[in-house]
């Protein structure tokens, strides 16, 4: 009898659970966001320079080394690439002959960091 109730205590504990508030889509800062955008960037031009440190040239598109993200467009050249961040207001340009420890949130800003 106990056993009985105690899993209806915890079957509904976890409906309860289920229903309770949720957090929205879209309901972060833009200090989060654009974080999350740098932080991403970061690990985008990490994987491009590992597969430029391994194949000695840059991958043609982000597709190529499996790295395709949302709001990251990015143009490679004869002397490496460039990254174009976009996300809630804020553009953030990262060209590779820029130091990539600025990328990571919480390292300063990047030289092609705006806010709209």
């Amino acid at each position: 009898m106990r056993l009985a109730l105690l899993l209806i205590a915890v079957l509904l504990a976890q409906i309860l659970w289920g229903l309770g508030p949720k957090e929205r889509e879209g309901s972060y800062t833009r200090t989060e966001e654009t974080a999350d955008l740098r932080l991403r960037m970061f690990l985008t031009a990490s994987t491009i320079n590992a597969y430029h440190d391994s194949a000695g040239l840059w991958p043609p598109s982000l597709g190529h080394i499996y790295a395709e993200e949302d709001g990251i467009t990015y143009y490679p050249d004869e002397l490496g690439y460039t990254l174009v961040g976009v996300s809630e207001g804020t553009t953030i340009e990262y060209p590779s002959t820029e130091d990539i420890d600025m990328l990571p949130p919480g390292r300063g800003s990047v030289p092609g960091e705006r806010r709209s």
